[in-house]
């Protein structure tokens, strides 16, 4: 694992196997013009295209292919909108690649940074019912599935744990976690021993969430349906 430094350029770099990894295969993507290419879609909670292939120069080419189309697409009908009522460009990828016995992968995650007057910190990024956990942006690790979480927590989450297990009234909980800690202990079988397992789980819970809430086609039907007619631009961009 590495750490960023986001006001640069930057590489990070290891080799932990990380969630984004296991995905599951959604679905495959037809790339005429990168024939030596093989590309699917994976069931993840972040819009990702898996690209793999022998030689890393045909990766390289058609991840930037992938980049070039993302970057001035767009879909009324989702919210997306590849430049700003102002005219900055608001799409991008988070690329991942690694090397996987004799095949080369690049993991490309669709981003988007647009927003709106109801989501004004990000119609793609984490909503504010979720932001008493994660309310700083997505990063590359976050992206692949281990969440990167706020020092705070460390002190708010035992807060809630002795509030759970009645040591402490709700007044003690941080204010922003009210609402989600009195939700706990009223759908939650919480005793002493499992209290810490019961909220690392509800932290997961909702970090899920704040991955949906980043990902730029949602698992819905409006969604899905979005990602068909992005991936149909795609493919005949290719054919050109």
């Amino acid at each position: 694992m590495g750490g960023s430094i986001l006001s640069q350029e930057h590489f990070q770099g290891g080799r932990h196997v990380l969630p984004l990894m296991k995905a599951p295969v959604e679905r495959e993507v037809t790339l005429p013009a990168f024939p030596a290419v093989h590309a699917e879609i994976l069931k993840w909670p972040m819009t990702t295209i898996r690209i793999t292939a022998k030689v890393a120069a045909d990766i390289v080419t058609a991840s930037e292919f992938i980049r070039q189309v993302w970057a001035t697409y767009s879909d009324e009908r989702l919210d997306i909108h590849a430049i700003s009522p102002t005219g900055e460009a608001q799409h991008t990828i988070t690329p991942i690649a690694r090397q996987v016995g004799d095949q080369f992968e690049m993991y490309l995650v669709l981003r988007d940074n647009g927003t709106s007057a109801t989501y004004p910190d990000g119609i793609f990024h984490p909503h504010p019912d979720v932001q008493h956990i994660k309310q700083e942006n997505i990063g590359l690790i976050e992206v692949m599935g281990l969440a990167i979480l706020p020092a705070r927590l460390q002190t708010e989450l035992q807060e809630i744990a002795n509030y759970l297990v009645g040591d402490q009234p709700l007044s003690a909980v941080a204010p922003s976690h009210r609402d989600w800690a009195a939700a706990l202990r009223e759908n939650a079988t919480v005793t002493r021993e499992n209290v810490m397992t019961v909220i690392r789980q509800a932290v997961a819970d909702v970090f899920i969430r704040v991955l949906a809430d980043a990902g730029v086609y949602k698992y819905d039907t409006a969604g899905r349906e979005g990602l068909m007619r992005f991936i149909a631009h795609l493919t005949a961009a290719g054919k050109q």
